[in-house]
């Protein structure tokens, strides 16, 4: 089976439009004929947003979490999947994109910059917390198209003001820090730049011309700090990412630590 097409549409952070952006193409896909499913959309978005997914949806109540088999019995043309870092159950919607994909279905999506896995410790270092619900860079390469949705410090000081970020008196405080300091610059120029890496690696197809950075893993946290920014070296210059751990004799037995390592490296595209 031809696996489905996966668009993504990302943002530096909440709020500058990114979900509006999926759902605006949602439309003008309907209005041509194609099939619409909603995976999952953000109920808390703005005014405007709740508007359009009204449109989209013909005023249906749409799902609150995502169901892979509920959507594959449908067999729609495209599906919407809001926020592809966001935690399902015990695992992530880019967990079950990747389902959706491998059954033929198109899906467009979601995604906050500061969930890539390769970017953790950059937004780590920006924002003061470790983001959460890392999306592989590796699965983002697969994607057929991936589009920046950006907006000015200005502009989503406005947004913000007529309520279209978040509904009213329904957040806190804290999440309005981000667009009142350098982090909300920071965060768009991380995007840019990481976007740049994408295109570059996109025009570099063949994989017999790369070289490969090899980093040795440990069990500490620097070495999870080693293995991001090696993934980050090996994303931009479109090179292989081999992760090294060294089991030493009568130690050949598998731990948990050595399989987050794993894992993690896989996660960064190694």
């Amino acid at each position: 089976m031809k696996p489905g097409r996966l668009r993504v549409y990302i943002g530096a952070s909440t709020g500058v439009g990114a979900t509006y952006a999926m759902l605006d193409e949602a439309l003008r896909r309907k209005s041509r004929g194609t099939r619409i499913t909603i995976g999952w959309v953000d109920s808390s978005s703005g005014a405007n947003t709740l508007e359009l997914l009204e449109k989209v949806t013909d005023g249906q109540v749409w799902p609150v979490t995502l169901d892979v088999e509920s959507i594959t019995s449908q067999r729609p043309d495209v599906v919407l999947v809001d926020d592809l870092g966001r935690r399902n159950g015990h695992t992530f919607h880019w967990v079950l994109v990747e389902e959706l994909l491998k059954s033929g279905i198109d899906v467009i999506a979601t995604l906050n910059m500061q969930h890539i896995a390769s970017l953790s410790e950059p937004v780590t270092e920006i924002l003061g917390v470790q983001p959460g619900g890392r999306v592989p860079d590796d699965f983002l390469s697969r994607a057929s198209q991936i589009e920046i949705v950006d907006i000015t410090p200005e502009a989503i000081q406005r947004r913000l003001a007529h309520g279209n970020v978040f509904p009213s008196n329904e957040h806190n405080p804290k999440d309005l820090e981000i667009f009142n300091s350098d982090s909300f610059a920071q965060l768009r120029l991380l995007m840019i730049q990481w976007m740049n890496s994408h295109l570059i690696n996109k025009d570099k197809k063949s994989a017999a011309t790369r070289d490969i950075i090899v980093v040795a893993i440990g069990e500490g946290e620097q070495s999870l700090q080693l293995l991001r920014r090696a993934a980050r070296i090996a994303h931009k210059s479109n090179n292989q990412l081999i992760g090294l751990h060294i089991i030493a004799p009568g130690l050949e037995q598998q731990n948990e630590a050595r399989n987050l390592r794993k894992t993690s490296t896989e996660e960064l595209g190694g």
